[in-house]
């Protein structure tokens, strides 16, 4: 006999349990058929997604990788013509890290010194010399992606695609459950207006 503490968790059908358990079952509505249906269709579908994105970012990987050895960059040093001061702070006063605009020279492609703009480290003196990349016509541009960080692009670009996916599989299922349990009610409804009265009277 159940005890009041295990009824909850006999009524409690996860949804793995459900789409199984339906099937051979002559209690079973053809409602319930269908969402046991929906379940495992929806489950397969994600699973098939799995290397469909996989795939995609291998692409990416490689389109980034490409991408990087077609963009010609040139890595050179540059000095610092001017200090770059701490501009964020924590709570308690701590210079926090940050980057900022500073003038600097370098010696371009040609072997010219050049000055100009660079992005640089907050909290660094005047003088200190920091590496710069220049693309083909010697402009001052972002260093490249290495190896690594492709990867983890990709990995991460995979990734939110594949649960994107799994979270929209998951709101069909529940817009379809909803019209299913529509339809549930309606058929009770139909189904209580035949036999309630019968019922009241006796």
């Amino acid at each position: 006999m159940p005890t009041p503490d295990s009824a909850p968790d006999n009524q409690r059908a996860t949804p793995r349990r459900f789409a199984f358990s339906v099937h051979g079952n002559p209690m079973a509505r053809a409602s319930d058929r269908t969402e046991a249906a929906l379940i495992i269709f929806l489950v397969v579908i994600w699973a098939l997604s799995l290397p469909i994105a996989a795939a995609g970012g291998s692409k990416l990987w490689s389109d980034i990788a490409g991408a990087n050895r077609n963009q010609q960059t040139y890595s050179t040093t540059a000095e610092l013509l001017a200090p770059t001061q701490f501009r964020h702070f924590s709570a308690d006063g701590t210079p926090t890290g940050g980057t900022s605009d500073v003038q600097a020279r370098w010696s371009g492609l040609n072997g010219v010194e050049e000055t100009g703009q660079i992005t640089a480290d907050d909290g660094l003196a005047a003088g200190t010399r920091v590496q710069i990349w220049l693309d083909h016509s010697g402009v001052v541009t972002s260093a490249p992606v290495n190896s690594t960080m492709a990867a983890a692009q990709a990995v991460v670009v995979a990734t939110a695609c594949w649960v994107g996916f799994g979270f929209l599989l998951l709101a069909i299922f529940f817009v379809s459950r909803r019209r299913l349990n529509t339809s549930r009610f309606a058929g009770w409804e139909a189904e209580w207006r035949q036999i309630g009265p019968q019922w009241t009277t006796h």
